[in-house]
């Protein structure tokens, strides 16, 4: 299972198996472990487990408002190396 953290400046999104599932200004640390928790106790082990964090293009997420459902309807082109 993919654990995808998405910054945006002062934006952030946690991204669970591609499924949005918090966002917000923050997101706080005890959330983030929480969410973690759950779901790789779900995975058949660790190895199972992969965390990836991804920044995109602040100007892209002001016009969005909010970050999309899915991690795939992020456009390749915004998020920053």
């Amino acid at each position: 299972m993919i654990i995808d953290l998405v910054v945006a400046d002062d934006w952030q999104g946690l991204y669970i198996g591609g499924i949005l599932a918090e966002e917000g200004h923050k997101i706080q640390t005890d959330d983030l472990l929480e969410h973690i928790k759950q779901h790789v106790a779900m995975c058949d082990g660790i190895s199972d487990f992969e965390y990836v964090v991804l920044h995109v293009n602040q100007e892209w997420m002001e016009d969005q408002g909010s970050l999309p459902q899915f991690i795939k309807d992020i456009p390749e082109y915004v998020i920053e190396l």
